[in-house]
């Protein structure tokens, strides 16, 4: 008995046919799978950021609002403080910024600054009292320290951004956070 070489050369080749376009077909669609895959990922990933930005722009839009009307409103009932009788307008003013940090929890201080006796020309009689500095000038300044709200005289700003800006442009502005320290913990 012989060994038919003929027979082994033609199912080697053919083996080798059939092996080398299953692989160029497995390549191909390999490359339709991944193609397809990373079409869709990206598109799946492009809505999802695009959803996530709406998201996250509608809630700073809202934060924003809130905060700004909450601003507005300060600044028009702060503005009607000639309505109210001299001798009860720090302890009315106090009371409206204390309800306002009360009334929004998000919030951590709130503050006004009045030009030297331009609240009452009361200064002399207010010096050193928590709301005012050593002239008796009203710079009030409540924040929120843990659980309580806390009030003092409001320090440096004089000469800094958040203070004189809006002076200058006679209109609130939008400032970079300013970091500070309440009760020896950072906030911004």
């Amino acid at each position: 008995m012989g060994i038919d070489w003929s027979k082994k050369s033609i199912k080697k080749e053919m083996s080798l046919k059939l092996g080398a376009s299953l692989f160029a077909l497995f390549m191909v669609c390999a490359f339709i799978l991944i193609s397809s895959v990373r079409r869709n990922f990206s598109s799946i990933s492009n809505k999802y950021l695009s959803g996530i930005s709406v998201y996250y722009t509608e809630s700073a839009k809202s934060i924003l609002s809130h905060e700004y009307s909450t601003c507005a409103a300060l600044q028009a009932t702060v503005e009607q403080f000639e309505t109210i009788p001299e001798e009860n307008r720090r302890e009315y003013l106090d009371n409206i910024q204390k309800a306002i940090l009360e009334k929004n929890p998000d919030f951590v201080d709130v503050w006004v600054v009045f030009e030297p006796n331009a609240l009452d020309s009361l200064d002399s009689e207010y010096a050193g009292t928590p709301s005012s500095d050593e002239s008796g000038r009203y710079i009030p300044y409540w924040t929120r320290v843990g659980s309580s709200i806390e009030f003092s005289p409001l320090t440096d700003y004089t000469g800094s951004f958040w203070y004189d800006e809006p002076r200058k442009q006679n209109h609130g502005i939008l400032i970079e956070p300013n970091p500070y320290e309440i009760g020896e913990r950072s906030q911004t």
